[in-house]
């Protein structure tokens, strides 16, 4: 991660890769080119000692006070390692029952095997 900027209790801060396509919940990889296209993803950071405990069930979300600590602020678009994407569509293909999801995964992991 690369530092923008920090002003008191917020900064700005950024990281670079290399994004080689993107994966759809049908398991279908579409490529954004040979070499990738460098993406820059933008984060903002708080630094503040609040915390929140996510609802679970019927327990409510809670807030509370702890140590000051670095928190990202605004959320960041989704995205995986090549090895990870591999795993995960893997794992899809070997659990599905869908014929189309299972044939897309095979396609998928020839495509990826490519960039490992």
């Amino acid at each position: 991660m690369k530092k923008a900027a920090v002003a008191l209790n917020k900064a700005d801060a950024y990281v670079e890769y290399g994004a080689q396509g993107e994966l759809d919940s049908q398991l279908r990889f579409t490529s954004s080119g040979t070499n990738g296209s460098i993406v820059r993803q933008e984060f903002k950071l708080v630094f503040d000692n609040q915390y929140t405990v996510p609802a679970h069930g019927n327990t409510p979300a809670t807030e509370f006070i702890g140590p000051s600590r670095w928190r990202i602020d605004t959320p960041a678009e989704q995205w995986i390692s090549v090895s990870s994407a591999v795993r995960y569509v893997t794992q899809v293909r070997d659990t599905t029952k869908d014929a189309a999801i299972r044939d897309n995964a095979a396609k998928t992991l020839a495509i990826l095997g490519r960039y490992r």
